[in-house]
């Protein structure tokens, strides 16, 4: 766990878990090219509305997946 100024982030690591993840070719487990991003931010609800940084997204199942590719972000600025 590390602190951050929008409070602590914590990570977790699970053994024999089928996960799925919706990413670009030819390496769909990279992180996004910034190419795709939009005047240099990603807009997925979980990315830096800074820009600084970028996410993976994964889920247990394949339609979470492709549902939070179709989730629009939230204002928070």
């Amino acid at each position: 766990m590390f602190p951050t100024e929008r409070g602590p982030v914590q990570c977790a690591s699970l053994d024999d878990e089928d996960i799925h993840h919706v990413g670009y070719k030819p390496d769909p487990w990279n992180f996004a090219g910034w190419e795709h991003t939009k005047e240099g931010r990603f807009d997925g609800r979980w990315d830096d509305p800074a820009g600084n940084w970028r996410a993976v997204y994964v889920g247990e199942c394949a339609v979470a997946c492709y549902l939070e590719v179709l989730a629009q972000p939230l204002a928070f600025f």
